[in-house]
């Protein structure tokens, strides 16, 4: 280092251009953790390759004591004070500014020889390796027992004989999250990334859960379940404040997950409102679908562009499209309410499934008192 307490950090084993053997301990080259820090925005991290001296402020980090855990340190970035090295789980590293507060970060790290990492991991860092080859497909529970790295887990790290059918069976219900089992043949699969999001939304129970949850999806989120897209929807919305009072309020980021989930939810949604009419009856019911409807401008920002409009329109389009379906799914036992009727109607674009809900709707009407039959047809005449 140029200085004291400066450092690089490299990924074990990489290799730049031109390496002949992966980095490790001893040995130059191999592929550097690099950023690229902007204004008061987090950046992303990368592997580069970078000789000495070289992209300095690209790769250079200052080591600092942690003032949270002793033996722990934080990685700030030598370019630029304030700006430190975060880890977000799973799998997500980031250049973050320190005041920018985001639940579930991670700014601490201990740093232990890599022969001891073992002891350090869970049952978790075992399992998904062994099982990702195979990601949405079920594979035989004795298929993950008998595996090298995960016997070897329970000799040397747990120290007891690998778990019984009925202890990993266990396991998998209190990781419903990531894993599906099937006690029937003992057959257990790795939840597909869209699915897993899916659950860990419905899981949800506050507001940093579903942003925790949003800002660590990928390409997923365009794919999300849609029971995941209303949970993310009705814990990331709220009821609109004014403009004015918004402006004072938003902390500077805090719609980041909103405006990510909003361009994403065109997609999801229309490939739900595109879902097999067998699928789609376990939708969510009519209800909750328009609640969520309803709840999309709690995302919208205070002054949102073109393109953030046309995301909403979108969203609430194939919303409509997916109540419809289900309305008209519905019994003469389950008949749609007068109420969830005239919010449909109250939504853009109703006028297009006339048909459909002048039929879906027939008892209903039949049942409605004249105020409540007056005002479903003047919503409808000002329709058109």
């Amino acid at each position: 280092p140029e200085v004291n307490n400066q450092c690089r950090i490299r990924a074990l084993g990489s290799k730049g251009r031109g390496d002949r053997r992966g980095a490790a301990a001893g040995l130059a080259g191999g592929l550097n953790l690099s950023f690229r820090v902007s204004g008061d925005a987090e950046s992303e991290v990368i592997l580069i390759a970078a000789e000495k001296g070289k992209r300095t402020e690209n790769v250079d980090f200052m080591v600092k004591e942690s003032p949270e855990y002793e033996g722990a340190f934080r990685f700030e970035t030598a370019c630029r004070r304030g700006y430190y090295l975060a880890f977000f789980p799973p799998t997500d590293l980031r250049v973050v500014p320190l005041l920018n507060e985001v639940p579930g970060r991670v700014l601490d790290f201990m740093l232990v020889d890599f022969s001891a990492s073992l002891k350090y991991k869970d049952l978790e860092e075992v399992l998904f390796p062994a099982a990702e080859p195979h990601r949405g497909s079920f594979i035989p529970l004795s298929q993950l027992r008998d595996c090298k790295e995960v016997a070897g887990y329970f000799k040397k790290v747990l120290q007891k004989p690998v778990w019984d059918a009925e202890d990993f069976a266990a396991y998998f219900e209190g990781h419903f999250v990531d894993w599906e089992y099937k006690a029937s043949d003992q057959t257990v699969r790795l939840r597909p990334l869209d699915e897993r999001l899916g659950q860990n939304l419905r899981s949800a129970s506050s507001t940093s859960d579903a942003t925790l949850a949003v800002l660590s999806a990928g390409d997923e989120l365009a794919k999300l379940p849609l029971a995941g897209a209303l949970r993310a929807i009705k814990l990331l919305s709220a009821t609109k404040p004014d403009v004015e009072t918004k402006l004072k309020s938003k902390k500077p980021g805090s719609e980041v997950e909103r405006l990510k989930l909003l361009r994403s939810l065109p997609d999801a949604l229309s490939a739900a409102a595109e879902a097999p009419e067998e699928q789609q009856r376990g939708f969510p019911s009519a209800s909750e679908i328009l609640d969520a409807a309803e709840r999309l401008s709690g995302l919208m920002p205070a002054e949102p562009t073109p393109d953030i409009v046309e995301h909403r329109r979108a969203a609430v389009r194939s919303l409509l499209d997916i109540a419809v379906a289900r309305i008209a799914q519905s019994t003469e036992s389950t008949p749609l309410g007068i109420e969830d009727l005239l919010r449909v109607l109250r939504l853009p674009a109703a006028a297009s499934h006339d048909a459909t809900l002048s039929k879906a709707c027939a008892v209903t009407l039949a049942k409605a008192n004249r105020a409540s039959l007056l005002q479903v047809v003047q919503k409808a005449a000002a329709l058109g």
